[in-house]
């Protein structure tokens, strides 16, 4: 392992979880380059984060054993690369990472809703739903009522949860006195999706100009980047507020991510 960055030249953060920085880092290197990596070389990398080896470990066999990742032997060495399930939630979360804009242009004013009803007991549904929704873009209008701006495919997003026969989708424009600018402050929080925005700008505006290779600075940046973008929706330009600070905190990702980017297979022998 070639250490190329010291903690001390991370800003301070607070460490990912062990899935986050794996898909993170799956989705880097490995979904781009065909990659397999050692479980002693995922290990390493995800150390100086603050991911234990336990975690770690624990981790990938989760994860490979739901189908995310796909592990073989190679010699002494288990060795890892995507599996089938894998693929396509890190070819989304890609295409999210560095979509060109965080903002919707052209929206037709047009809102996708999605409701649905659930015992009391199916509580783990519940939070697949919630998540799978959340990570579609869908903010929480009122229980069991959860709306995004644009025309969605609900199917697709909740086709690979168990029971998602009970979500019911359709797509409206508001009617009477209900605004679009209600809709969207009701289900979304603003201001604590524009603050999440702010501190990223803040922490990692400093690196822009920094021109260091470093996996570990570009792992941590795609980490955090990943997680703003799981809990931030796309919002129409025409309804946030002109000084919104999505564009400039996704330039700084862009830059920061550019200025670190390193050959992994020189970082991990």
């Amino acid at each position: 392992m070639s250490t190329d960055t010291a903690p001390s030249d991370l800003p301070e953060f607070e460490g990912p979880t062990a899935q986050t920085a794996i898909m993170a880092l799956f989705g880097m290197y490995v979904a781009v380059e065909d990659l397999w990596l050692t479980t002693k070389g995922i290990i390493e990398v995800l150390k100086p984060l603050g991911v234990s080896e336990d975690a770690t470990r624990m981790t990938l066999a989760r994860m490979s054993k739901k189908g995310f990742m796909t592990k073989q032997r190679l010699g002494r060495e288990t060795v890892y690369s995507i599996g089938a399930r894998g693929m396509p939630v890190l070819q989304e979360g890609y295409v999210r990472v560095h979509d060109p804009d965080v903002l919707m242009q052209d929206w037709d004013g047009q809102w996708t809703h999605v409701f649905y009803s659930l015992p009391e007991k199916a509580r783990n549904l519940r939070r697949q739903l919630q998540s799978a929704l959340e990570w579609g873009g869908f903010g929480r209008l009122q229980n069991g009522v959860w709306v995004a701006p644009g025309v969605l495919d609900v199917d697709r997003l909740v086709s690979v949860i168990e029971g998602s026969e009970c979500v019911r989708a359709f797509t409206s424009v508001p009617a009477g006195s209900t605004t679009h600018d209600q809709i969207l402050r009701e289900a979304f929080d603003l201001a604590e999706i524009s603050r999440g925005y702010e501190e990223f700008i803040e922490r990692w505006s400093p690196f822009v100009m920094d021109h260091n290779a470093s996996l570990h600075r570009r792992l941590l940046v795609n980490t955090e980047w990943l997680e703003i973008t799981r809990r931030t929706p796309m919002l129409p330009a025409a309804l946030v507020p002109t000084d919104w600070p999505a564009r400039t905190a996704q330039d700084v990702f862009t830059e920061v991510d550019r200025v670190t980017s390193v050959d992994i297979k020189s970082a991990v022998s």
